[in-house]
């Protein structure tokens, strides 16, 4: 969940690839066990856990994420190997006749309770397992595609995605909006939580514009407060105002049960047609790192009702994807950022989406080995500028989206009163 944000969108891609090395290392290959293929959610000097189904699936959406950015073609080779052992277990052991992804009540990252005591159960279908499901048989067939030598021929994963997509959209979808989970028995389980856009930011191709509109307007009025985003509808009975109560209940009771998430903000920005209308949420999340709490971090959770102070709730006090998601979403929400360096031709896009109350914008990342910079004034997002330390290669192609929809293409060019060592201007045509 956290690499895009910390080590893809700023191009710290070396150290992605460390990251993801260190847990494929440790992934699943015994074939007589029912955690097959899956990479470890958990890993220390003693213990090795593989209690998630999600955990995998967020580690290939990363990987994916990394290949389209950096264009690295041998590390993507080289994970290949252990996204094809991911998809070969989950269909050997969690994948149902409907092509979803199964598991325990306590296995997605509502996890408060474990298997033995679920306090938020899920099974045995929830929505965003399904999403990054997809994400990742998506990615098992753009790496077939791309080295046909490494994949099983008889694999068909681009087919069992459509399978999954089409299936998705007939169970998933009820009375006109997307429903939380599937029970054992077949039945949606209706309560309003967050995880419609952890499904979107998962996978967006999964869903239209008109869906992620849906989403975000049942999200907006039942879950995003001014202060974040809750983990349960508020007039749900089992909503629980605030994490510490002892004298009511114990407080993992109340951990996706009513608890703000701060991370879960970042999800509902992406999941917008427009991210510059949830900059509230990055708002709060600013005021937080500056005035708040432990300054110059973000806490993992706050209480559901709205309390007095957001100095401490429980839970860490300095929480890495809550700090990471509020990254990505400036890279590739507002600045509007996009990179497939996989596609043919390989392709930049900016569709800026800036908040009004922003006075300047500057982002500086990698595409590819190229250092770049992205700059321009809010007011006038046309005008945003992507600045490069050395010429990129000729086939890329550049594409600036405007808010009105329109679109541009450009062309890297020599620009003589560029700023010292960013010799390199994208000119828009």
């Amino acid at each position: 969940i956290t690499l895009p944000g910390s080590n893809i969108v700023n191009g710290d891609f070396e150290n992605a690839k460390i990251l993801l090395r260190s847990f494929a290392e440790f992934q699943d290959t015994d074939p007589a066990s029912k955690r097959e293929g899956r990479v470890p959610n958990f890993v220390t000097v003693d213990q090795v856990q593989y209690a998630s189904i999600d955990g995998t699936w967020w580690f290939v959406r990363a990987l994916d994420e990394l290949w389209r950015q950096s264009g690295d073609d041998d590390f993507a080779k080289e994970m290949a190997p252990v996204v094809y052992r991911a998809v070969a277990g989950a269909m050997k052991h969690a994948v149902d006749a409907e092509m979803f992804i199964t598991h325990g009540d306590g296995e997605t990252w509502m996890d408060a309770g474990g298997e033995e005591n679920p306090y938020s159960p899920r099974g045995n279908r929830a929505v965003e397992p399904q999403a990054l499901w997809h994400r990742g048989l998506l990615t098992a067939a753009r790496l077939a595609e791309r080295f046909p030598d490494t994949a099983d021929p008889e694999a068909d994963y681009a087919g069992w995605a459509a399978t999954l997509a089409k299936n998705f959209h007939e169970k998933f979808w009820v009375d006109g909006r997307l429903v939380d989970h599937l029970n054992p028995d077949g039945s949606p389980d209706l309560q309003v939580r967050p995880n419609g856009l952890l499904a979107v930011m998962a996978s967006p191709t999964l869903v239209n514009e008109g869906q992620r509109g849906v989403i975000t307007s049942l999200a907006a009025g039942k879950l995003v407060k001014p202060w974040g985003v809750l983990s349960l509808d508020p007039e749900d009975p089992f909503f629980h105002p605030k994490h510490l109560d002892l004298d009511n209940y114990y407080y993992d009771e109340a951990y996706h049960n009513g608890d703000l998430w701060l991370w879960l903000s970042g999800s509902y920005v992406s999941a917008l047609n427009h991210p510059r209308m949830g900059f509230g949420q990055t708002r709060m999340l600013l005021d937080e790192i500056m005035d708040e709490g432990a300054v110059g971090t973000l806490q993992e959770i706050r209480d559901g009702a709205e309390a007095a102070s957001n100095d401490e709730f429980g839970g860490a006090t300095s929480q890495a994807w809550s700090l990471a998601e509020l990254l990505r979403n400036v890279v590739q929400d507002y600045a509007g950022l996009k990179v497939d360096l996989t596609a043919d031709p390989p392709t930049v896009t900016v569709k800026p989406s800036l908040p009004p109350s922003w006075t300047d914008l500057k982002v500086r990342t990698r595409i590819g080995n190229h250092d770049c910079r992205l700059e321009g004034d809010p007011a006038r997002p046309e005008t945003l500028a992507i600045r490069f330390a050395r010429r990129p290669p000729q086939n890329w192609k550049f594409v600036l989206v405007a808010p009105d929809g329109s679109r541009r293409e450009g062309a890297a060019e020599v620009d003589r009163a560029a700023p010292p060592d960013w010799d390199f201007l994208v000119i828009w045509k």
